[in-house]
């Protein structure tokens, strides 16, 4: 909340949710967190709704961030065209294959791994 500038006032207002009910949740007087406050949360601090989640417990914890699957989404995501990302799963599939087979190559020695 401090690094958000964010006050349980805000919570309340922006979530529509009662100020005693924040009030009780960060003076830790209840124990559950519900969905509401969840999303009262995340609109106030333009914190992801999934990660509150996460936090919450009401959803797993992803693993540990891996940065190179993080640019992975990041890549597909910017993909447009449906072909490209088919091509780009073709892709990691392929390699796939080829690990499991031990014969992972790339581009450089394999011409069908080199993009289109």
């Amino acid at each position: 909340m401090i690094e958000r500038n964010v006050t349980q006032a805000d919570i309340a207002r922006t979530g529509f949710v009662k100020s005693a009910a924040v009030s009780m949740f960060f003076s830790y007087k209840t124990k559950s967190v519900g969905v509401e406050m969840c999303r009262a949360i995340s609109a106030a601090t333009n914190i992801p709704l999934e990660v509150v989640y996460q936090k919450a417990g009401l959803l797993p914890l992803k693993p540990d961030n891996d940065p190179i699957l993080e640019q992975i989404e990041h890549v597909y995501h910017d993909l447009r065209d449906p072909a490209n990302r088919q091509r780009a799963l073709d892709y990691v599939e392929l390699l796939q294959k080829q690990e499991k087979k031990g014969t992972v190559t790339d581009a450089k020695q394999n011409p069908q791994l080199k993009p289109r």
